[in-house]
């Protein structure tokens, strides 16, 4: 008696009548917020059993009326989809007291270590007293009490913040009254801002640190729901392969998803832009009702810190008042920014100037007061057979036939990225998820069933120096001509003394992007100039900084070196081809480009520059990170930690088989790349890994014939090497999921991986508790601690596996760099590589690492060890000053064309080393 029935409604599209018991209660219109009728009056009296009947009808005109609708077509074709009519988000059924707790208002004050609570209460009467908690896991950390409709400020003394890689969050209880209504919810003190980074770019700031924003289009159909993904996993499963992929951000595209996938981008650290549905707004009902729903969809959202920026419009789709519409909803929520357009329809409001450049990607013009983002790029496509809605017929902005082309192509892109980063762009969206129906642009196909690009580096800018500079520098002067030149104009020796001097760039004022100093306004331009390499200058990571419209063709010395096809917007950076590379020279170099126009606005500029690492600012010191990185046959989740100091040292290491997964260093020139062997995804880890970057135990290398015997008692073990057990049998310590807890202290960082191996695990007797930490240091060191507990007598012998390429990802094999090994003594082996019990003095022999040697250079001698080991695969005796067990330098290893250098120290008495002798090709590793 005196309970109250709320019947509520995720979303309905569009137009929604319930009735109870043939009573219509209520008319709902809008299609992507949520709504909640009291039925209570319209129940039939008697019990608990009486048969009560609920009825909804909902019409939808689809794009037959002027509402919001997002992408939905009745005929879909190219970026317009399959239409959504209907219940598409939960129903369900909640039982209140008189007087409930209808909503809260959580706003974060990151600055001032506060948040404010606002709860709204329903019933006869509201004058609710309520008593709000915030908690740290179980743990109350503040509290407030006061009137239902009130702000209540909770003071939180040294937050915990949330953002990507450590996305905490509070939990929120809220009381009202003795014995009242209850309801529990949370919040993460999250702060947005666009500011000025050190060097004075207007940067978008995630708690006071600039952050640049990497995302994805994210249009939120499935081929079975549509507008309804098959199962909660399955809408949390693409968050996590995004962040897998190396996105932190998500632009929701003209579609509002249930407050699940909300709550998994909370919890899992995503960042979202959320895109008002579109609609067309042609007369004034069709704007008041985009209106009413906007203010709805705000209010539903507005307690997530995931979502970072509104977006109220895209590419003009039904722009209107976009000056008041971005004031509004500046006024009604000042914890985040607003795109005032996604695209080209920019009016000069809002915290960012957005523009879509296709596959780009581009920067916008600078702008004195907003940042600068490239709210759409990419769109390369692919049809998977197998994995496409229709057989034939797909769609994409740029359609590739193979995966090798399309990944070095979506490679480019995000290498473009990083330099246009350094200029001052500070976010960028991919298009797109997945592949929609015939649109084929996705990461994913639009089954989930395949992943089409590989993760993104980690985003380290790029600083630019200019060797040509072009018209952005200032006025540079070449020879021209608009009439079709005879003989070998591009030949350094051409006469072009009859041309025309003029300054660059070269098109009409009205050409989107352009710097015109030299009026073109003709059919076709030729151009030349030249430019000195002064001896010695390194000619590697160079780019053409170019605009162009329309198509383009780049000559060096003579050669034809690249053609640039249709037209840009603004200029890009394209790296050069491997003609280019070749056709350069120090000395005098001559630059010559002829453009073709046939249509529209005219341009034509090109420089020259050379690109370098350079710590990006959100780097401020180390830090730390986690995000999801897939899940093991069992449903297990693994994680990955990302350990970065403050010189842009990366290194990643993943909760299964503590695998150190990467570890991304710089050579000579500043160039980070990934030195440590291993795979993109954990789905390579679980199926052909030979132990790839693993800590191996319980016991290290090979137990002969997979026994032993200790105290008086043999043991058997399961066997995985021929008739030996090989880094702890069938199921060691690299085939299992660790737990992990991260730290930072200053600005060295690490993480701790513990697991513990039950009695009899593979054989070995005890339960033995493991623990090994992970450690980057300012200094560039990476420090692996090695900790066992037992309760009973066991050998142990734990060892990282990762396999070491100093000359980086993709950059041949290893026998070319230079090893020295710190011993004197090694332990020969037999034919199963089990150690015969003998120390032998190196001295005379191929494994006489003293004085530094190439690896290769002796690796191929007719040596008995070398035979039983195809190679390299010894433990050296570590030439010790003392039998103390201190640090010592063990081995040092440095790659003559890199520069890079790995010196290794150990508190042990020995050091295998292992040649990669058993790859034998066959496996596909990273890129």
């Amino acid at each position: 008696r005196g309970t109250r029935w709320l019947l509520h409604f995720g979303a309905v599209d569009w137009e929604t009548t319930v009735f109870v018991n043939g009573r219509a209660l209520d008319t709902h219109r809008g299609g992507y917020d949520p709504f909640t009728l009291d039925i209570t009056a319209a129940l039939r009296s008697g019990g608990g059993d009486r048969e009560q009947e609920l009825v909804v009808r909902v019409w939808d005109p689809t794009d037959a009326g002027d509402q919001p609708r997002g992408k939905q077509v009745a005929k879909p074709h190219s970026i317009w989809y399959t239409a959504v009519t209907g219940i598409w988000q939960t129903v369900w059924l909640e039982p209140v007291p008189p007087r409930y707790i209808a909503s809260l208002d959580v706003r974060p004050d990151v600055d001032a270590g506060t948040v404010s609570v606002r709860v709204s209460a329903a019933g006869p009467d509201t004058a609710l007293t309520v008593r709000v908690t915030a908690l740290d896991g179980d743990r109350p950390v503040a509290t407030a009490s006061g009137l239902a409709g009130q702000s209540l400020t909770l003071h939180l003394p040294d937050a915990k913040l949330w953002a990507p890689g450590h996305p905490f969050l509070y939990g929120l209880r809220v009381a009202a009254g003795s014995g009242g209504d209850s309801v529990t919810s949370y919040f993460g003190m999250r702060k947005i801002a666009v500011a000025r980074d050190s060097a004075g770019v207007l940067r978008l700031f995630l708690n006071n640190r600039p952050l640049f924003q990497l995302g994805t289009l994210d249009q939120g159909w499935w081929p079975d729901g549509l507008y309804t993904a098959p199962t909660a996993a399955a809408l949390r499963s693409d968050i996590e392969t995004l962040q897998r992929l190396g996105f932190n951000l998500i632009r929701k595209h003209v579609k509002v998803e249930p407050e699940r996938w909300y709550y998994d981008c909370d919890s899992l650290g995503m960042l979202v832009w959320q895109d008002m549905p579109s609609a067309e707004n042609k007369t004034a009902l069709g704007r008041q009702q985009f209106d009413v729903e906007l203010s709805r969809i705000v209010a539903a959202l507005r307690n997530h810190p995931a979502i970072v920026m509104w977006v109220p419009f895209n590419e003009g789709w039904g722009q209107h008042d976009t000056e008041r519409h971005v004031a509004w909803l500046k006024h009604e929520d000042p914890t985040r920014l607003v795109d005032n357009a996604s695209g080209w329809t920019d009016t000069g409001v809002g915290d960012v100037l957005d523009i879509h450049d296709y596959p780009g990607p581009a920067i916008p013009p600078p702008d004195a007061t907003r940042a600068l983002v490239l709210g759409e790029f990419g769109g390369l496509g692919l049809p998977l057979e197998g994995h496409t809605w229709q057989a034939k017929d797909n769609w994409g902005y740029r359609r590739f036939t193979d995966s090798t082309t399309l990944r070095a192509a979506y490679r480019d892109l995000l290498d473009q990225l990083r330099i246009l980063e350094h200029e001052g762009l500070a976010a960028a969206v991919y298009t797109q998820t997945s592949d929609v129906e015939i649109e084929v642009n996705g990461l994913l196909t639009y089954d989930r069933a395949v992943v089409k690009a590989p993760p993104a580096a980690p985003a380290t800018r790029l600083v630019l120096r200019t060797l040509v500079p072009d018209a952005r520098s200032g006025p540079q002067s070449w020879r021209y001509t608009t009439r079709a030149p005879a003989g070998t104009w591009t030949e350094p020796a051409y006469p072009d003394s009859g041309w025309t001097v003029g300054a660059a760039g070269f098109g009409t004022d009205s050409t989107p992007g352009a710097r015109v100093r030299t009026v073109w306004n003709t059919g076709d331009v030729w151009l030349r100039r030249s430019f000195e390499v002064a001896p010695g200058t390194d000619l590697t990571h160079l780019y053409w900084s170019i605009h162009h419209d329309e198509d383009a063709e780049v000559y060096v010395n003579g050669a034809a070196v690249d053609s640039f096809p249709g037209y840009t917007s603004g200029y890009h950076v394209r790296p050069l081809s491997a003609a280019t590379q070749g056709a350069l020279h120090p000395g005098r170099n001559t630059l010559a480009m002829h453009v073709h126009q046939s249509r529209g606005g005219q341009y034509a500029d090109v420089g020259l520059v050379q690109a370098a690492a350079a710590l990006p600012d959100q780097q401020e010191g180390a830090s730390v990170t986690r995000a999801p990185f897939g899940r093991i046959p069992d449903g297990n989740s693994v994680d990955v930690f990302t350990l970065t100091n403050p010189s842009g040292m990366q290194v990643r290491a993943i909760t299964y088989g503590a695998i150190l997964q990467a570890i991304r260093v710089p050579d000579r020139a500043g160039q980070l790349s990934d030195v440590a062997l291993g795979f993109d995804d954990l789905d390579g880890y679980l199926k052909s890994s030979p132990y790839f970057g693993a800590v191996v135990g319980r016991y290290a290398n090979r137990i002969a014939k997979g026994r032993f015997t200790l105290d008086g008692k043999t043991y058997t073990l399961t066997v995985n090497n021929g008739p030996n057990t090989l880094h702890g049998g069938v199921t060691g310590f690299d085939k299992v999921v660790w737990e992990a807890e991260p730290f930072r202290h200053g600005d060295t960082v690490g993480v701790t991986l513990a697991y513990t191996s039950p009695d009899g695990d593979q054989g070995f007797p005890g339960t033995l508790r493991a623990r090994v930490t992970y450690t980057l240091t300012p200094a560039d060191e990476l420090i692996v601690d090695y900790a066992a507990t037992t309760d009973q007598a066991t050998p142990v012998n734990l060892s990282q596996h990762t396999y070491f390429n100093l000359a980086g990802e993709g950059n041949g094999d290893i026998l070319g760099q230079v090893l020295a090994i710190n011993a004197a003594r090694y332990t020969p082996v037999d034919a199963t590589l089990i150690p015969t019990g003998e120390l032998v003095a190196l001295a005379g022999t191929p494994f006489d690492f003293r004085t530094p040697t190439a690896i290769g250079a002796r690796i191929d001698k007719q040596d008995p060890q070398l035979q039983n080991g195809r190679g390299y695969d010894h433990n050296f005796v570590l030439d010790r000053p003392s039998l103390g067990g201190g640090l010592i330098v063990a081995a040092r290893v440095v790659e003559p064309t890199s520069g890079r250098t790995l010196q290794i120290s150990t508190t042990e008495p020995g050091l295998q080393f292992y040649s990669g002798n058993f790859l034998d090709g066959t496996i596909r590793g990273k890129g």
